[in-house]
Protein backbone atom coordinates (compact mmCIF):
# COMPACT_ATOMS: atom_id res chain seq x y z
CA UNK A 1 0.00 0.00 0.00
CA UNK A 2 0.95 3.37 -0.91
CA UNK A 3 0.68 5.08 2.07
CA UNK A 4 2.86 2.05 4.48
CA UNK A 5 5.38 2.63 2.29
CA UNK A 6 6.12 6.38 3.57
CA UNK A 7 8.41 7.31 5.99
CA UNK A 8 6.34 8.32 9.11
CA UNK A 9 6.36 11.86 9.50
CA UNK A 10 8.62 13.88 11.39
CA UNK A 11 7.74 16.20 14.47
CA UNK A 12 8.04 19.20 13.85
CA UNK A 13 9.10 22.36 16.55
CA UNK A 14 7.88 25.65 15.87
CA UNK A 15 5.79 28.23 17.94
CA UNK A 16 3.63 27.47 20.51
CA UNK A 17 0.45 26.59 19.51
CA UNK A 18 -2.20 26.45 22.31
CA UNK A 19 -5.49 24.15 21.95
CA UNK A 20 -8.18 24.84 23.84
CA UNK A 21 -10.88 22.34 24.81
CA UNK A 22 -14.04 23.14 26.50
CA UNK A 23 -15.68 19.86 28.03
CA UNK A 24 -18.82 19.66 30.23
CA UNK A 25 -19.57 16.00 30.80
CA UNK A 26 -17.01 14.66 28.42
CA UNK A 27 -15.93 11.46 30.14
CA UNK A 28 -16.84 9.18 27.34
CA UNK A 29 -15.10 11.67 24.80
CA UNK A 30 -12.25 13.33 26.22
CA UNK A 31 -9.52 10.63 25.93
CA UNK A 32 -9.79 10.16 22.74
CA UNK A 33 -9.67 13.57 21.67
CA UNK A 34 -6.34 13.98 24.00
CA UNK A 35 -5.26 11.13 22.83
CA UNK A 36 -5.36 12.72 19.29
CA UNK A 37 -3.71 16.15 20.08
CA UNK A 38 -0.97 14.05 21.59
CA UNK A 39 -0.96 12.36 18.84
CA UNK A 40 0.10 15.19 16.57
CA UNK A 41 3.41 15.89 14.93
CA UNK A 42 3.27 19.17 16.07
CA UNK A 43 5.29 18.96 19.63
CA UNK A 44 5.13 22.71 20.44
CA UNK A 45 1.57 21.98 21.85
CA UNK A 46 -0.33 23.84 25.28
CA UNK A 47 -3.45 21.95 25.83
CA UNK A 48 -5.73 23.34 28.22
CA UNK A 49 -9.38 21.77 29.15
CA UNK A 50 -11.49 24.29 30.20
CA UNK A 51 -14.43 22.10 32.63
CA UNK A 52 -17.67 23.60 33.07
CA UNK A 53 -18.88 21.99 35.92
CA UNK A 54 -19.26 18.49 34.98
CA UNK A 55 -21.04 15.94 36.56
CA UNK A 56 -19.26 12.89 35.38
CA UNK A 57 -15.66 11.87 35.66
CA UNK A 58 -14.71 14.18 33.14
CA UNK A 59 -12.13 16.09 35.63
CA UNK A 60 -11.08 13.15 36.95
CA UNK A 61 -9.94 11.30 33.08
CA UNK A 62 -8.07 14.96 32.46
CA UNK A 63 -6.08 15.06 35.61
CA UNK A 64 -4.98 10.91 35.42
CA UNK A 65 -3.92 12.06 31.37
CA UNK A 66 -2.11 14.84 32.64
CA UNK A 67 -0.78 13.30 35.54
CA UNK A 68 0.58 10.36 33.04
CA UNK A 69 2.16 13.19 30.50
CA UNK A 70 4.20 14.76 33.75
CA UNK A 71 7.43 14.09 32.02
CA UNK A 72 6.53 15.73 28.88
CA UNK A 73 5.54 19.03 30.50
CA UNK A 74 2.30 18.61 31.54
CA UNK A 75 0.29 20.11 34.04
CA UNK A 76 -2.85 19.93 35.68
CA UNK A 77 -4.84 22.54 38.29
Amino acid sequence: DAFRSQAPAARNEGPLVSVVIAARNAAQTIGTALSSLKDQTWRALEILVVDDGSSDTTVSRVKAMAAADQGHGAASR
